[in-house]
């Protein structure tokens, strides 16, 4: 008999984060798997190989969702992921999964009490990529990314065995054979004689602090050879970040936009060097895509950069001025191919690695 599994990501279709790319990519994977019966639910309508569901839910950016918020003096997130739980609750009475696994605490939450009240009875598996920290009361099993997550968990009183240890799975892509940079570059409109220097993620300051890259990248003497992208989601604060650009730099020096997830590898592909200034995270999906496209992340230096990067990261107190210059030169002078850092991503994030990793994790809880 199969195990029936159920995937829900309220952002899927029109949010680009980590938490969409990976639940794709885990149904995807667990789809490969006879024994499991998984159905991916999420908000908007997307096209993938798995049976999906789009749910209809308030959306976090629409017009309704501020008002509401307004009203009940909430945030439109809130607001999504109530609204989501609501309508995806009539879904789990029909389809009944053994196991449902989120990565949106809030969705959590609100499944944990619906299922409380009236049913039906599912395990609920939280994927942890925010992080957040114990107490963990609504849900059956948590899924840690890092050692240094367990641990931290275990020392404020969480049995192990409420607790699995997998990093995220990555889907890399794989260029054609002999496909350079140059090649690249011409197909994504990019410059061709300027070292690119790319940071992904959602296009603010408050969390991953794209104005410090670009005073950083400003600061960079003789910058006129280099060219910096900003690529990510765009919300309340990129206008900011954007003006901000536009006042510190020459309008063709920069780029900042957003593209579907499908498409951040050409660009981390087509770059030669990568930054990612946030001073704290979960595990940052992005940092094993670069690596997986032979780019050694430059980060805050910190535990989480440590445990995910290992010796393939550039450590650095991006607090501080003047990091990133100092960064690249140490790149240049250590001197790494890019294909040896490749090849360290693949065999350590890639799906065809840690597949049965989190397969034992899913059949384990739903056989509890």
């Amino acid at each position: 008999m199969k195990t029936s599994v159920a995937i829900a990501c309220t952002g899927l279709g029109h949010i680009n984060r980590g938490y969409e790319s990976f639940s794709l990519q885990l149904a995807n994977a667990l789809f490969e798997y006879d024994e499991i019966d998984v159905t991916l639910f999420g908000g908007s309508k997307i096209s993938c190989q798995v049976v999906y569901k789009k749910v209809w839910c308030i959306k976090r950016h629409s017009s309704a969702a501020r008002l509401l918020a307004l009203i009940f003096r909430k945030n439109g997130y809130l607001i999504e992921q109530f609204s989501f739980s609501l309508v995806l609750w009539f879904w789990l009475l029909r389809k009944r999964p053994a196991v449902l696994i989120y990565s949106d605490f809030l969705l959590g939450v609100y499944l944990w009490h619906i299922r409380k009240i009236v049913g039906p009875k599912y395990k609920l598996l939280f994927s942890n990529g925010a992080p957040n920290w114990p107490p963990f009361s609504r849900m059956d099993h948590v899924h840690q990314l890092l050692p240094h997550y367990f641990s931290g968990a275990v020392q404020s009183g969480v049995p192990p065995s409420f607790m699995t240890v997998i990093p995220y799975g990555i889907k890399y892509v794989n260029f054609p054979y002999g496909l350079n940079k140059m090649t690249l570059r011409q197909t994504l409109n990019l410059p061709l004689n300027k070292k690119i220097i790319i940071s992904v993620g959602a296009i603010n300051n408050s969390h991953k602090r794209m104005s410090y890259v670009v005073d950083e990248f400003a600061s960079i003497r003789g910058f006129d050879n280099y060219f910096l992208i900003l690529l990510g989601e765009m919300g309340v604060e990129s206008k900011e970040v954007t003006s901000y650009a536009e006042i510190k730099l020459n309008a063709d020096d920069f780029l900042i936009t957003s593209v579907a997830a499908d498409k951040v590898s050409s660009y981390l592909y087509a770059a030669d060097f990568f930054i990612l200034a946030s001073l704290h995270e979960g595990l940052p999906r992005v940092l094993p895509e670069a690596l997986g496209c032979g780019l050694m992340p430059i980060v805050h230096d910190y535990i989480v950069t440590r445990e995910t990067l290992g010796e393939y990261g550039i450590y650095k107190d991006l607090t501080r001025n003047n990091q990133l210059i100092e960064a690249i030169a140490e790149i240049e002078s250590r001197n790494i191919e890019s294909s040896v850092i490749s090849s360290h991503a693949r065999n350590t994030f890639d799906w065809a690695v840690l597949k049965d990793k989190y397969y034992n994790m899913i059949q384990k809880l739903a056989d509890a």
